[in-house]
Protein backbone atom coordinates (compact mmCIF):
# COMPACT_ATOMS: atom_id res chain seq x y z
CA UNK A 1 0.00 0.00 0.00
CA UNK A 2 1.22 3.35 -1.03
CA UNK A 3 1.73 5.58 2.05
CA UNK A 4 2.52 8.65 0.11
CA UNK A 5 0.03 9.52 -2.84
CA UNK A 6 1.37 13.28 -2.93
CA UNK A 7 4.67 12.85 -5.74
CA UNK A 8 2.59 14.53 -8.56
CA UNK A 9 5.64 16.89 -9.24
CA UNK A 10 8.41 15.89 -8.22
CA UNK A 11 12.32 17.36 -9.01
CA UNK A 12 14.58 14.80 -10.12
CA UNK A 13 18.22 15.26 -9.09
CA UNK A 14 20.26 13.18 -11.18
CA UNK A 15 24.13 12.49 -9.70
CA UNK A 16 27.03 15.78 -10.41
CA UNK A 17 29.55 14.62 -8.01
CA UNK A 18 31.38 12.05 -6.93
CA UNK A 19 32.81 14.15 -3.68
CA UNK A 20 31.10 12.42 -0.06
CA UNK A 21 31.74 16.23 1.48
CA UNK A 22 29.82 17.60 -1.38
CA UNK A 23 27.38 15.32 -1.81
CA UNK A 24 25.87 15.10 1.84
CA UNK A 25 26.10 19.22 2.00
CA UNK A 26 23.86 19.21 -1.19
CA UNK A 27 21.36 16.68 0.38
CA UNK A 28 21.02 18.71 3.57
CA UNK A 29 20.55 21.89 2.21
CA UNK A 30 17.66 20.51 -0.44
CA UNK A 31 16.17 18.76 2.39
CA UNK A 32 15.89 22.24 4.18
CA UNK A 33 14.89 24.02 2.00
CA UNK A 34 11.60 21.45 1.28
CA UNK A 35 10.97 21.35 4.97
CA UNK A 36 10.51 25.33 4.46
CA UNK A 37 8.47 24.68 1.25
CA UNK A 38 10.68 26.81 -0.41
CA UNK A 39 10.89 23.73 -3.06
CA UNK A 40 9.24 20.97 -4.35
CA UNK A 41 9.52 17.34 -3.03
CA UNK A 42 12.61 15.96 -4.86
CA UNK A 43 14.46 12.46 -6.00
CA UNK A 44 17.67 12.50 -5.65
CA UNK A 45 20.26 9.81 -7.45
CA UNK A 46 24.23 10.31 -6.09
CA UNK A 47 27.34 8.64 -5.96
CA UNK A 48 30.21 8.79 -4.36
CA UNK A 49 33.88 8.36 -4.80
CA UNK A 50 35.24 5.80 -1.71
CA UNK A 51 34.57 6.90 1.25
CA UNK A 52 32.66 5.33 5.04
CA UNK A 53 29.44 7.72 5.58
CA UNK A 54 28.40 7.13 8.80
CA UNK A 55 25.20 7.69 10.86
CA UNK A 56 24.17 11.13 13.40
CA UNK A 57 24.74 9.39 16.08
CA UNK A 58 28.36 8.78 17.99
CA UNK A 59 27.76 5.06 17.97
CA UNK A 60 27.62 4.72 14.54
CA UNK A 61 31.86 5.38 14.27
CA UNK A 62 32.12 2.35 16.40
CA UNK A 63 31.45 0.68 13.40
CA UNK A 64 34.58 1.94 11.44
CA UNK A 65 38.10 0.85 11.38
CA UNK A 66 39.21 4.29 11.63
CA UNK A 67 43.35 3.52 10.94
CA UNK A 68 41.91 1.17 8.19
CA UNK A 69 40.20 3.95 6.28
CA UNK A 70 43.27 6.77 7.43
CA UNK A 71 45.84 4.10 5.53
CA UNK A 72 43.90 3.54 2.98
CA UNK A 73 42.93 7.62 2.44
CA UNK A 74 39.71 6.45 2.65
CA UNK A 75 37.46 9.64 4.23
CA UNK A 76 34.60 9.50 7.32
CA UNK A 77 32.23 11.45 6.53
CA UNK A 78 29.18 12.31 9.01
CA UNK A 79 25.32 12.41 7.49
CA UNK A 80 22.26 14.05 9.60
CA UNK A 81 20.20 10.78 9.26
CA UNK A 82 20.53 8.03 11.61
CA UNK A 83 21.81 4.39 11.14
CA UNK A 84 24.92 2.78 10.97
CA UNK A 85 28.33 2.81 9.02
CA UNK A 86 28.38 2.26 5.48
CA UNK A 87 30.87 1.95 2.61
CA UNK A 88 30.35 4.09 -0.81
CA UNK A 89 32.47 3.68 -4.18
CA UNK A 90 30.80 4.28 -7.33
CA UNK A 91 29.90 0.54 -7.75
CA UNK A 92 27.00 1.55 -4.79
CA UNK A 93 24.11 3.67 -6.38
CA UNK A 94 22.62 6.10 -3.52
CA UNK A 95 18.37 6.99 -3.97
CA UNK A 96 17.10 9.75 -1.92
CA UNK A 97 13.39 10.93 -1.59
CA UNK A 98 12.32 13.87 0.42
CA UNK A 99 9.12 14.97 0.71
CA UNK A 100 7.09 17.77 2.57
CA UNK A 101 3.09 16.68 3.95
CA UNK A 102 1.44 17.52 6.85
CA UNK A 103 2.02 14.17 7.80
CA UNK A 104 -1.59 13.34 9.42
CA UNK A 105 -1.25 9.46 9.08
CA UNK A 106 0.54 7.82 12.37
CA UNK A 107 2.24 5.52 9.57
CA UNK A 108 4.19 8.46 8.32
CA UNK A 109 5.54 8.94 11.36
CA UNK A 110 6.79 5.30 12.41
CA UNK A 111 10.56 4.36 10.56
CA UNK A 112 10.34 1.15 10.53
CA UNK A 113 6.84 1.26 8.32
CA UNK A 114 8.50 4.33 5.92
CA UNK A 115 11.34 1.10 5.33
CA UNK A 116 8.77 -0.94 4.55
CA UNK A 117 7.28 1.52 2.14
CA UNK A 118 10.31 1.95 0.32
CA UNK A 119 12.01 -0.70 0.52
CA UNK A 120 8.84 -2.19 -1.27
CA UNK A 121 10.18 0.08 -4.11
CA UNK A 122 13.64 -1.85 -3.83
CA UNK A 123 12.02 -5.09 -4.07
CA UNK A 124 10.27 -4.33 -7.36
CA UNK A 125 13.80 -3.10 -8.45
CA UNK A 126 15.06 -6.42 -7.77
CA UNK A 127 11.55 -8.48 -9.75
CA UNK A 128 13.07 -6.49 -12.33
CA UNK A 129 16.42 -8.46 -12.55
CA UNK A 130 14.55 -11.86 -11.95
CA UNK A 131 15.35 -11.50 -7.98
CA UNK A 132 13.40 -12.14 -4.66
CA UNK A 133 14.11 -9.68 -1.83
CA UNK A 134 12.70 -9.36 1.47
CA UNK A 135 12.96 -6.30 3.89
CA UNK A 136 13.94 -6.72 7.72
CA UNK A 137 14.36 -3.52 9.62
CA UNK A 138 15.82 -0.90 7.91
CA UNK A 139 17.47 -3.30 5.02
CA UNK A 140 16.80 -5.73 2.08
CA UNK A 141 18.29 -9.34 1.55
CA UNK A 142 18.70 -11.76 -1.42
CA UNK A 143 19.37 -15.05 -0.20
CA UNK A 144 20.52 -13.76 2.96
CA UNK A 145 22.99 -11.21 1.74
CA UNK A 146 22.27 -7.37 2.51
CA UNK A 147 22.11 -5.12 -0.69
CA UNK A 148 20.30 -2.42 0.33
CA UNK A 149 20.52 -0.51 3.64
CA UNK A 150 17.95 2.89 4.45
CA UNK A 151 17.76 5.82 6.83
CA UNK A 152 15.77 8.36 7.22
CA UNK A 153 15.10 11.75 8.82
CA UNK A 154 11.68 12.45 9.87
CA UNK A 155 10.09 16.00 11.13
CA UNK A 156 6.94 17.02 11.74
CA UNK A 157 5.67 18.15 8.27
CA UNK A 158 8.68 16.54 6.74
CA UNK A 159 10.74 13.64 5.50
CA UNK A 160 14.02 12.41 3.58
CA UNK A 161 14.57 8.73 3.09
CA UNK A 162 17.69 7.59 1.65
CA UNK A 163 19.58 3.74 0.56
CA UNK A 164 22.15 2.44 -0.94
CA UNK A 165 21.99 -0.12 -3.60
CA UNK A 166 25.21 -2.68 -4.49
CA UNK A 167 25.64 -3.05 -7.98
CA UNK A 168 29.45 -4.12 -8.57
CA UNK A 169 31.24 -1.80 -5.71
CA UNK A 170 34.48 -3.56 -3.84
CA UNK A 171 33.47 -5.65 -0.86
CA UNK A 172 36.79 -6.31 -0.11
CA UNK A 173 37.37 -2.83 0.85
CA UNK A 174 34.16 -2.19 2.41
CA UNK A 175 34.96 -5.53 4.73
CA UNK A 176 38.42 -4.00 5.80
CA UNK A 177 36.88 -0.37 6.75
CA UNK A 178 33.68 -1.52 8.60
CA UNK A 179 32.86 -4.31 11.42
CA UNK A 180 30.06 -6.07 9.15
CA UNK A 181 27.05 -6.70 11.15
CA UNK A 182 25.34 -9.10 7.92
CA UNK A 183 26.90 -11.09 4.82
CA UNK A 184 26.27 -8.41 1.90
CA UNK A 185 26.00 -8.89 -1.89
CA UNK A 186 26.19 -6.92 -5.48
CA UNK A 187 23.27 -7.07 -7.85
CA UNK A 188 26.72 -8.51 -10.36
CA UNK A 189 26.94 -11.31 -8.15
CA UNK A 190 23.64 -12.47 -7.45
CA UNK A 191 23.02 -12.00 -11.26
CA UNK A 192 26.43 -13.82 -11.93
CA UNK A 193 26.69 -11.33 -14.69
CA UNK A 194 28.25 -7.85 -15.72
CA UNK A 195 25.97 -4.70 -15.32
CA UNK A 196 26.59 -1.08 -15.68
CA UNK A 197 25.37 1.02 -13.25
CA UNK A 198 23.60 3.38 -15.37
CA UNK A 199 21.61 0.67 -16.08
CA UNK A 200 21.00 0.30 -13.10
CA UNK A 201 20.15 4.08 -12.76
CA UNK A 202 17.74 4.23 -15.39
CA UNK A 203 15.34 0.97 -13.31
CA UNK A 204 15.70 2.80 -10.10
CA UNK A 205 14.12 6.14 -11.37
CA UNK A 206 11.23 3.92 -13.57
CA UNK A 207 10.49 2.27 -10.78
CA UNK A 208 9.81 4.74 -8.41
CA UNK A 209 8.31 6.56 -10.62
CA UNK A 210 5.72 3.96 -11.28
CA UNK A 211 5.54 3.30 -8.23
CA UNK A 212 4.72 6.31 -6.26
CA UNK A 213 2.80 7.24 -9.52
CA UNK A 214 4.60 10.35 -10.14
CA UNK A 215 3.01 12.61 -12.64
CA UNK A 216 5.96 14.81 -13.81
CA UNK A 217 9.79 14.69 -13.17
CA UNK A 218 10.90 17.57 -13.19
CA UNK A 219 14.61 17.08 -14.59
CA UNK A 220 17.07 19.59 -12.94
CA UNK A 221 20.74 20.20 -11.20
CA UNK A 222 21.10 20.98 -7.56
CA UNK A 223 23.14 24.51 -8.07
CA UNK A 224 20.16 25.50 -10.54
CA UNK A 225 17.80 24.74 -7.70
CA UNK A 226 19.84 26.90 -5.59
CA UNK A 227 19.90 29.89 -7.88
CA UNK A 228 16.80 29.89 -9.35
CA UNK A 229 15.10 30.17 -5.92
CA UNK A 230 17.52 31.85 -3.68
CA UNK A 231 20.13 33.68 -6.00
CA UNK A 232 23.03 31.90 -4.55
Amino acid sequence: MILFPFLERCFLIPEETYDPYENLAIEKELFEKVKSGKIPNFFRIWRNRKSVIIGISPESKKEVRSKICLALGIPIVRRFTGGGAVYHDLGNINWTVALRSTFKSSSLRNPLKIYREFGGVVLRILEKFGLRGKIFKNSVFVKNRKICGMAAYISSDSLLCHGTFLVNSDLEIMRRVLKMKFPVANLKELLNERIHVSKVIDLIIETFEEEFKVEEFIKVNSGSILQSFFGL
